[in-house]
């Protein structure tokens, strides 16, 4: 027999003939009928808890059972709630951090303890702009089949936590730098930088403040987190300002002149 639940955490607020039920800021119902609020929130707080139709139904005095059995449609049809039937969860990475400075061992630390079956995924943390050692590791990890994910602090006055790569489709870094190559202002810096990096030249390590190390850290958390079930915010770049702390999230697409794809 098939149980419901409601679907989120609702707040319910009873008035004078109206029902309202209010989830965070977006997800707002409100419900008037005769005697609403004297029956509707006891059929409502019922199903906090999985129960069957029959079983929330008996929570309600029998001369208003029919009403409420109208409102659970409703509910229902609504999608306010929904039947109890979790889906299997998606399989959860196995997490390698790799990088020398303090933010590899932040992220580490964010992370809850890899499986150890699944997926594999490496994380490349870095503290310097060295954009040849982003690609290389990059072309490891796709040569591998691995997905992988590049965070930086080495910007200084913004962090970066990019896109989860996947071997096999979507965007790879060499995609991140073209779209930053447009934007920037002197994009020959860029291809300098990323010249030194392949001769081998010395890069300076930035010092980020902690606090927003930890955030860089957090979203690296989440973005793992949600990469398993095909999560739209995995596959974004995230920006971080650090003089103001805003994040801002940016969607990715293949360059189609992308030189890492025709490799």
């Amino acid at each position: 027999m098939s149980r419901l639940v409601l679907a989120l955490p609702f707040t319910v607020i009873a008035e004078p003939d109206t029902l309202r039920l209010i989830a965070g800021e977006d997800l707002r119902y409100t419900f008037r009928q005769r005697d609403i609020d004297r029956w509707g929130a006891a059929l409502v707080e019922a199903l906090r808890a999985p129960r069957a139709r029959v079983e929330a139904l008996a929570r309600v005095e029998p001369s208003v059972r029919e009403a409420a059995s109208a409102l659970l449609a409703r509910l229902i049809e609504e999608r306010v709630v929904v039947v109890d039937a979790p889906a299997p969860p998606a399989a959860t990475y196995r997490v390698s951090v790799e990088g020398a400075g303090p933010l590899a061992g932040v992220i580490r630390a964010a992370l809850p303890s890899p499986p150890r079956e699944g997926p594999a995924l490496a994380v490349l943390a870095q503290d310097t702009m060295d954009y040849a050692a982003a690609l290389a590791f990059g072309r490891a990890a796709r040569a591998r089949g691995d997905a992988w994910l590049w965070v930086s602090e080495g910007p200084l006055a913004r962090g970066f936590v990019g896109p989860i790569h996947l071997p096999d489709g979507g965007p790879c870094f060499g995609c991140v730098l073209a779209s930053f190559r447009r934007l920037s202002p002197a994009p020959a810096l860029l291809d300098a930088l990323l010249a030194h990096g392949e001769r081998g030249g010395a890069m300076v390590p930035a010092a980020l403040d902690p606090a927003a190390r930890a955030i860089l850290a957090s979203l690296t958390a989440l973005k793992i987190d949600r990469g398993p079930r095909a999560h739209a915010a995995a596959f974004a770049l995230h920006v971080l300002e650090v003089a103001s702390l805003e994040v801002s999230a940016h969607p990715l697409w293949v360059d189609p002149d992308c030189a890492e794809h025709e490799a």
